[in-house]
């Protein structure tokens, strides 16, 4: 969306896959679209990860999460990626993941104290906050 022109637009390539409940943030100058389940049956969950890189127009797969999760609350602190909470479809879940660009890992890291899905987050002042 430009809110200079009002208008959304067409000029990103498309993914090589269909998701929804895909959590989203940017890092890094690059779009990560993280978790979120098969958007033509909405049956499977997946644990991928695809970040778009605007420079060169372009998808491309980095490491896989630990966790396959739905409803996932994204956020960037430090220079890391954090995919926070969502659900494996049975249930909320309260584990969070850590992920190290440079390394391109996933680590799991503390846990929520509660189970959440479908959450939002931010980052404040070097704390990541949820409702």
């Amino acid at each position: 969306f430009d809110p200079q022109t009002n208008q959304w637009s067409n000029d990103i390539a498309p993914t090589s896959s269909f998701r929804t409940s895909v959590g989203v943030a940017v890092l890094d100058g690059c779009l990560f679209a993280v978790g979120g389940q098969d958007g033509i049956s909405c049956l499977n969950l997946v644990q991928k990860v695809n970040i778009y890189d605007p420079s060169v127009q372009r998808w491309f797969r980095v490491a896989l999460m630990g966790t396959k999760r739905l409803g996932v609350a994204v956020a960037v602190l430090d220079g890391y990626l954090y995919a926070i909470g969502g659900s494996d479809r049975q249930s909320p879940l309260s584990t969070v993941e850590r992920y190290d660009p440079k390394a391109n890992k996933w680590l799991s890291v503390a846990s929520m104290n509660t189970r959440r899905k479908h959450l939002g987050c931010t980052v404040y002042n070097g704390y990541i906050y949820h409702p």
